[in-house]
Formats: structure tokens, C-alpha cells, sequence
């Protein structure tokens, strides 16, 4: 839940106030959780607490619809991307100025990586036990943003294979 987020990563109290976050509707509402946009975060909540961690770690959005069989889509990434950190689709899209999202980011990360941000859809992604460990690390650092950047942004930025 939001509270134990918050809880293992502190630096969301802060980016909970942030102003843009504060404008979007969902917020206003009060519909949607942190999870809803801080995705490593949220699956970084569960996963360090596991005692065996799997090798990777599928994360799919509520809305994603897929027809077929998942393991023949699990047994095509394998094929086509071995070990690789992190699969996600349109890894090296730059955000826009109109990105809405752009100014929900931590001090830290701004200040870690300036503009060098990179962007991607995030409606399913695999990640390696070794990303979602380094995700966590930055996040206790205070290092953090919407998920849609900080993913991305971190593989490029730390050499993870995509």
C-alpha cells in the first residue's frame, strides 16, 4: 500500500507535494496511489522482500489487454532478449516540454542527471533482479521520478542492458 511506500522510501513524502503531481486530476480526485506513477517504487515495496528473488520480474498495467498464449510471449523475449536488464518498448524517446509529467522528479535526480532523460512506455516491462536492485538503492538515495522517466533514464545513464 501507498503507507508502506512511503515508509521504505522517504523521498516520496516529498514528491507527494509536488505541484504538478498536486494539478493532475487523478491526484485532485484522489483516485489513484504513488504506485499508480512510481512503478519501481511500488514493485520494489514487494520484491526486496522476498527471500528468493527471481531472475526477472514482469510488471503489466491494469488496462493492458493481450489475447494469446503469455508463455509463448515470455519464450520470445527470452529468445530475442536473452538477460537484458530491462524490456520495455520505446526506450529512447526524449520527453517533450508538454510532457506533463516532466517536474515530478526527486532534487536528487534532477540533480543527478539534469535534462538527460529519457522516457518509455511502461504498459509491460521485465526487469533483472540487478535493475530492480539498483532501483531501489537510488530510490533510498532519494533518487527518484515518474516511472515512465526514471526506468529508462537510469538504464541508459548506468549502462544497463535494454
Amino acid at each position: 500500500d501507498e503507507a508502506d511506500m512511503v515508509r521504505r522510501y522517504p523521498v516520496l513524502r516529498d514528491l507527494k507535494r509536488n505541484p504538478r503531481l498536486q494539478e493532475s486530476e487523478e491526484f485532485q480526485r484522489g483516485t489513484h496511489s504513488l504506485a499508480w506513477g512510481l512503478h519501481a517504487e511500488a514493485l520494489n515495496a514487494w520484491y526486496q522482500s522476498l527471500e528468493r528473488k527471481p531472475s526477472f520480474v514482469w510488471c503489466f498495467e491494469d488496462d493492458v489487454g493481450f489475447s494469446g498464449s503469455l508463455e509463448t510471449l515470455v519464450d520470445i523475449v527470452k529468445r530475442d532478449c536473452g538477460d537484458a536488464d530491462l524490456v520495455t518498448a520505446d526506450i529512447k524517446l526524449r520527453p517533450s516540454e508538454a510532457w506533463w509529467w516532466l517536474d515530478v522528479h526527486s532534487t536528487a535526480f534532477a540533480e543527478r542527471y539534469g535534462d538527460d532523460v529519457y522516457i518509455s512506455r511502461e504498459h509491460v516491462q521485465r526487469f533483472s533482479m540487478r535493475f530492480l536492485d539498483r532501483l531501489h538503492v537510488l530510490s533510498l538515495q532519494r533518487v527518484t521520478c515518474w516511472s515512465e522517466a526514471l526506468v529508462p533514464t537510469i538504464a541508459h545513464a548506468e549502462g544497463f542492458v535494454v
